[in-house]
């Protein structure tokens, strides 16, 4: 069964739910680095630090 070109709801890429197709974000990659070192880390003062960290980034505080 085949779908017709028109059938298929073409990106507009303006809707900002859309994922991007130029690639990756590369404060993604930052982000997901950070969080990766927050959830190995057993230091308490590190935790502290690095949940300080991905706060700023994810609030742009």
């Amino acid at each position: 069964m085949s779908v017709s070109p028109e059938a298929v709801p073409q990106s507009s890429g303006l809707n900002p739910a859309e994922p991007e197709i130029d690639g990756p974000d590369p404060g993604t990659h930052a982000f997901r680095e950070l969080a990766e070192r927050f959830r190995e880390s057993t230091n308490p003062d590190e935790i502290a630090r690095l949940g300080d960290h991905l706060g700023r980034l994810l609030f742009h505080a």
